[in-house]
């Protein structure tokens, strides 16, 4: 009698821990839309040569991924001198998609030279895609010996950064708390009402890329008025109808609450009849 108690209560409990982890996958739930795009500055790995690369997004839509560390060809010249590398690719960078060169070194040998050497160095076309997460590059390049494409990837290695330019609204879930940091050791900076709707401003992610923490503000007000901080996803709900808001874009017609960005990038609500051109003088 006692084994079958005994064994009904383990049940019970696997039953209970299915249900929690469920329950928990549920609330954990991304709330961001597909269009919230990481930068790909960062820290990588170039994953066919086991190299790190430091990737620099610059102003005007191109990018650079230069070696972390001192970075010459496979093989020396035909003198034996190292014939430096520093450059794995460049290009100009579209939503996802990236497209230029990648750098390579050429080697050969001959009588004179029976083992390998470098004897030029170049560019070939290169077309890179970032993985959903942001966690990864995947493409191709032209090989000029075969003439042949052939697959090139490359994994980050630290933190994707999402940039402040893209909004989404979830509602604050029961017993919700905000935090002035994304830890829940640091105190706690509001106790929004179930329902509350917030909008995310800024995402922390973990080591693979998954949201953790949303930087939210309350819709009603201005940036940082009311209910600003960080917020756990499992204690916010996902809006089915979320909408981005780019800078000067209305979420609602002129007379009813309106948001805009500025230009000096600060997030502000306009209300009562002020249409967003006005709201963002």
């Amino acid at each position: 009698m006692l084994a079958k108690r005994f064994a009904e209560i383990l049940v019970l409990l696997s039953i209970v821990t299915s249900l929690s982890t469920k329950t928990l996958s549920q609330n954990t739930q991304d709330c961001r839309t597909k269009k919230d795009i990481p930068l790909i500055s960062g820290h990588w790995k170039d994953d066919q040569t086991g190299k790190e690369v430091d990737i620099t997004y610059r102003p005007n839509n191109t990018v650079v991924a230069t070696y972390s560390e001192t970075h010459n060809c496979p093989n020396p010249d035909e003198k034996g001198k190292p014939v430096p590398s520093p450059i794995d690719f460049e290009g100009t960078a579209v939503q996802r998609r990236i497209e230029g060169t990648i750098h390579v070194c050429r080697w050969r040998t001959d009588n004179k030279h029976p083992t390998a050497y470098t004897y030029a160095t170049g560019e070939v076309d290169v077309k890179l895609w970032m993985t959903e997460d942001g966690m990864g590059l995947r493409g191709y390049w032209n090989n000029p010996d075969t003439h042949k494409d052939e697959d090139v990837s490359f994994t980050r290695l630290d933190k994707p950064y999402y940039p402040a330019s893209k909004f989404d609204i979830v509602e604050a879930g029961a017993n919700a708390k905000i935090y002035e940091q994304p830890s829940t050791e640091s105190k706690v900076s509001s106790t929004p009402e179930p329902g509350t709707r917030l909008m995310i401003y800024a995402t922390e992610t973990d080591e693979k890329g998954n949201a953790t923490w949303y930087l939210v503000t309350d819709l009603r007000y201005s940036l940082g008025r009311e209910n600003y901080g960080w917020i756990r996803l499992g204690q916010v709900k996902c809006k089915s109808s979320n909408k981005t808001i780019s800078q000067g874009q209305q979420l609602s017609p002129a007379g009813s609450t309106t948001l805009v960005r500025n230009f000096s990038g600060r997030l502000i609500v306009c209300c009562e009849n002020i249409d967003a051109q006005q709201c963002a003088k």
